[in-house]
């Protein structure tokens, strides 16, 4: 897993920048080209937390998937844990894992205009004294039905005390499929 070329990147330098405020866009980028993660490189540093918004689409053979939100390029999955709540036209349904599960991407079964959207937010990324966690929330629309809208819930953790530098963001299944063109990521820091 690498920095993607295939996309329009912006990478800001923490601080001080254009007008001020205080949220300011500290990484973006938007596929010109297929690829099968986003990485955001290494992340100004000087903010209090993070707010991440994604766009996401794959070309994996379904309607929609887990994405995984890989920090510092730590891998290992049970380094993670999260709850998840999902609500639809059935019951709701939820539960306990133990995998990096931070957003979600619409797949080529999914209505083609339809792409993941997720709002995501980090508190206290840079800290290094407490585990790192972040709250989902995600629109899962596959399609126009009733029974092809998701409201997703997600509550995770990251049980390192490490700040947060990095972010890769790669779809959970073992064939590991591309982010189509169109799909972007945009991080925000809060001062």
């Amino acid at each position: 897993m690498g920095l993607i070329l295939n996309a329009t990147t912006t990478n800001a330098g923490g601080g001080g920048g254009g007008g001020g405020g205080d949220m300011e866009l500290i990484f973006s980028s938007t596929l010109t080209s297929p690829t099968s993660s986003i990485t955001t490189g290494t992340l100004p540093t000087g903010y209090k937390s993070l707010v991440i918004d994604t766009g996401l689409r794959c070309d994996g053979s379904y309607g929609s998937r887990v994405v995984l939100g890989y920090f510092n390029a730590d891998t290992t999955k049970t380094n993670y844990q999260c709850t998840r709540f999902v609500m639809y036209t059935g019951a709701p349904i939820y539960g306990a894992l133990d995998y990096p599960y931070i957003a979600g991407t619409t797949g080529a079964t999914a209505a083609s205009e339809f792409f993941g959207s997720d709002r995501i937010i980090i508190r206290d990324h840079e800290g290094t004294g407490n585990y790192k966690a972040w709250n989902t929330n995600e629109t899962a629309m596959i399609g126009t039905a009733a029974g092809d809208r998701y409201y997703v819930g997600i509550a995770g953790l990251w049980k390192s005390t490490a700040a947060i530098t990095s972010i890769t963001f790669e779809v959970d299944d073992v064939a590991v499929p591309d982010f189509v063109a169109g799909s972007f990521v945009r991080v925000y820091g809060l001062k």
